[in-house]
């Protein structure tokens, strides 16, 4: 028996094992001893339901994602090449392992009931109803500007907005677009709203407005380019765009 029949007839064994006509897996191999304590904790994961903290699902999620992601890198095309019996029988192992850590991820955000946010412009089509601001983007003074066009969208309520643009060309690598929103009711500069990109500057980039504070009555939204990093109070020596009433 070859050393990869011989995992997968350990694989079944562990699986089946409550079976009555199931063959018990040898106690003394190494390797059934480590797939057995997998075994184990996933099944005492799955017996015991608990709320996972938010940000533990993301991680979970992120993990499972490049889990999949290097898998689909191994399995691509590659020279062929004599592998030993061992080499081989871990990466199955490992692949063992592996798959039942992304069915625990996946079982973990579908028992929990983890949101599935949907895609920025769908977030904005369903936030207009509820907006009191829908402003159109007016060119800024700045030569980086483009044929900047689109709308801001907001919601007093809610506390939430979206940037819509077109024809805002993209920056390098060591800037970013900035938001600034002029609070009516507070004094002193304007709130940031945010650091951003735009990967391509003839396409449609929709943008979640992040204040960094609550927003009394917004007056104003102004996009300028700055450092990589972002500014705490912008110089305003780059403005790209403007949405007022």
């Amino acid at each position: 028996m070859s050393e990869l029949q011989h995992l997968e007839a350990l694989a079944e064994a562990i699986v089946f094992a409550h079976e009555a006509d199931a063959a018990a897996p040898p106690a003394s191999d190494p390797q059934a001893t480590a797939l057995q304590r997998t075994a184990a904790l996933t099944a005492a994961a799955l017996a015991h339901r608990c709320e996972v903290p938010a940000g533990l699902q993301a991680r979970l999620a992120a993990a499972g994602l490049q889990f999949c992601a290097t898998r689909a890198q191994l399995a691509a095309p590659a020279p062929r090449r004599p592998l030993s019996v061992t080499v081989t029988g871990w990466r199955t192992a490992v692949a063992f392992v592996g798959g039942i850590a992304a069915g625990l991820v996946l079982w973990l955000l579908l028992r929990t009931g983890a949101p599935v946010e949907p895609p920025v412009a769908e977030r904005r089509a369903a936030l207009l109803p509820a907006a009191d601001v829908q402003w159109h983007w007016q060119a800024g003074s700045s030569p980086l500007r483009g044929d900047v066009q689109g709308d801001v969208v907001w919601s007093s309520d809610r506390q939430e907005g979206y940037l819509r643009f077109r024809g805002l060309p993209p920056l390098d690598a060591r800037h970013r677009f900035q938001l600034w929103i002029v609070d009516g009711k507070r004094e002193g500069a304007p709130v940031d709203g945010g650091l951003f990109a735009v990967g391509d500057g003839g396409a449609e980039t929709v943008v979640p407005v992040r204040a960094a504070l609550p927003i009394g009555q917004a007056a104003a939204f102004v996009v300028t380019v700055e450092d990589e990093r972002g500014a705490v109070v912008s110089l305003q020596q780059h403005v790209v765009a403007i949405a007022k009433p």
